[in-house]
């Protein structure tokens, strides 16, 4: 099985394969909305403006398509190849396979991957248990670079009602939330739902990221995308061009009409995943952001989806979630330039960033060694 690479250079010849990208989702009932083509028309859309490199890897057999990988060149201080991304590159990045040939296709589309004119191949956020993380291990290179991380999600397909999820749910975590509810009431009319309309839509997604740049500015935390407005447009952008009543991207609580907090899920075939989120700190003591997880909870339930709180762990992510998943975010050194450079690069970018937080963890940073793992 061999994979064929093709260079897009515009939208337009991504869209000619929707009919075969929708084909292959129907094969793939777990995928997630970040694989579908829409999303990654709109990525492509941003990086092409930027005039970087984008390409389409795919793996066909029996006369269907049967793995599909869309994946940018970005050129900095290397070339470096990624999935398609919003811009934060927080997505899951695997590609999407067709579950009957995965692991064939998984070592054929890597193995094209490694063939294009980059130095480092990075793949984000990847089960560690799936034929595609199998795959990647086994991938001769000259060097890596693994990091570990757990994501957490609940099984919520299993059940039929809200009613029968509440009944296993910790009695005083369901009062507390009626508690506080009852509390936000008596402030004013509070509505929860989905954004209906693009316009609307843009609305939350412009103060997800007001409120999000002031979280992150009260804690001097410097993550790229929070303060660019490339993932922020591109969800606005998104917003348009799916049909909200069918596809929902993002949710409200709102008092009085106002926001007080907002969020992008990405649904995909089995789960909703919470992708960003915001809530205003001067309503902290409601729990807004617990409040709109038990209205996505109650909406995934009468859908028979899951719903993924994705990584990063949490204490209400815990309480919430039945199943812990490890994923691994790799780096794939391709020369031996990629190899001997990059990792004291990774460095020195950690070391920026925890001075500007903590200079103390800095410095701990700098004693650690920088060289690929094997």
């Amino acid at each position: 099985m061999r994979a064929v690479v093709t260079e897009i250079r515009t939208v337009e010849t991504m869209a000619a394969i929707r009919a075969d990208w929708d084909a292959l989702l129907s094969r793939c009932l777990g995928y997630g909305f970040a694989q579908t083509p829409i999303y990654a028309e709109v990525a492509a859309a941003t990086v092409l403006r930027r005039g970087q490199a984008v390409y389409l890897i795919a793996v066909h057999a029996d006369g269907q398509l049967r793995g599909l990988w869309p994946v940018s060149i970005r050129v900095s201080l290397f070339k470096e190849l990624r999935p398609l991304s919003c811009g934060s590159f927080e997505e899951y990045s695997g590609p999407l396979l067709d579950d009957e040939y995965a692991a064939e296709a998984s070592a054929a589309l890597l193995d094209a991957a490694s063939r294009l004119p980059a130095q480092i191949l990075r793949v984000q956020s990847i089960a560690s248990t799936t034929p595609f993380a199998e795959a990647l291990a086994a991938l001769e290179a000259p060097g890596r670079h693994v990091g570990n991380i757990d994501g957490f999600s609940a099984s919520l397909h299993r059940f039929a009602t809200w009613e029968e999820y509440a009944a296993q749910v910790s009695k005083s975590y369901l009062a507390d939330l009626r508690r506080r509810m009852r509390r936000l009431r008596e402030l004013g009319p509070v509505e929860m739902g989905w954004c209906k309309t693009p316009r609307e839509a843009e609305t939350i997604i412009r103060w997800i990221w007001e409120k999000k740049r002031a979280w992150a500015k009260k804690r001097r935390i410097d993550t790229p995308y929070i303060w660019s407005d490339d993932a922020m447009q591109f969800f606005i952008e998104l917003a348009r061009r799916v049909d909200l009543s069918t596809l929902p991207l993002v949710c409200f609580l709102k008092l009085d009409g106002a926001p007080v907090a907002g969020e992008i899920n990405l649904v995909g075939g089995r789960a909703v995943e919470s992708f960003f989120a915001a809530f205003d700190e001067a309503f902290a003591r409601f729990a807004p952001g617990k409040l709109l997880i038990e209205d996505r909870f109650r909406w995934a339930i009468a859908r028979g989806l899951d719903f993924d709180f994705r990584i990063l762990a949490a204490e209400y992510k815990a309480a919430l979630s039945d199943t812990v998943t490890a994923y691994t975010t790799t780096d794939i050194y391709l020369t031996p330039r990629g190899a001997a450079w990059a990792p004291h690069f990774r460095t020195a970018r950690q070391v920026a960033r925890s001075a500007l937080r903590a200079p103390g963890k800095a410095f701990s940073l700098l004693s650690r060694p920088a060289g690929p793992q094997r």
